[in-house]
């Protein structure tokens, strides 16, 4: 059954879709690789605002090391005891904290640039964007141009068609000169 229903769907030939305006400029807009590159600019030139920003935040940092010492040295003093010299397992931790005071406007000016380029990027993104429209639109009226000039045509050489009929009918009945079929001929070439 399956194999049936395989083959009824590969003998129907599928019907043209007809596309109008909005779906033809949508589907430009999904599909275009050129306006994806410049949406991921847009993406990059934001998270470069938040790099720059970030060095206005305060920085932290902490490190921890061990390291275990052996044979540890040992001395007996009599009436005392015995002490070790140093501990066989040793601790090592470091943390500390730093906060930008002022940087000369440093961090501010990069920020600004980078919130620029965001802007540039999101200009060229909608410019790209509509471009890509308008020659979406250009192409589809020409088509629809085309189409109905090929419609036209069509027609026109049909009607050629019927009056060299009536001609040659006529040229058969003796009602008309063969120059009348000659030149329905000529404009049908």
């Amino acid at each position: 059954y399956g194999l049936l229903a395989a083959a009824q769907g590969l003998a129907q030939t599928p019907q043209p879709r007809t596309l109008t305006l909005d779906e033809a400029v949508m589907t430009v807009l999904a599909r275009n690789h050129s306006l994806k590159e410049a949406e991921d600019a847009v993406a990059i030139f934001e998270a470069r605002v938040g790099q720059s920003r970030s060095r206005l935040m305060p920085n932290v940092r902490a490190d921890l090391g061990y390291s275990r010492l052996s044979p540890t040295e040992e001395i007996a003093i009599p009436g005392f005891g015995v002490f070790q010299l140093f501990p066989a397992n040793n601790y090592d931790l470091h943390a500390g904290v730093s906060q930008l005071v002022y940087d000369f406007n440093r961090t501010k000016e990069a920020v600004n640039l980078s919130r620029s380029q965001v802007e540039n990027a999101a200009d060229r993104w909608e410019l790209l964007r509509r471009d890509l429209a308008f020659q979406t639109s250009q192409l589809f009226h020409s088509i629809v141009f085309l189409q109905d000039t090929i419609r036209v045509q069509t027609e026109t050489i049909k009607t050629l068609d019927d009056h060299q009929a009536v001609a040659r009918k006529k040229l058969e009945a003796g009602t008309a000169t063969e120059l009348e079929v000659l030149n329905t001929q000529v404009r049908l070439v």
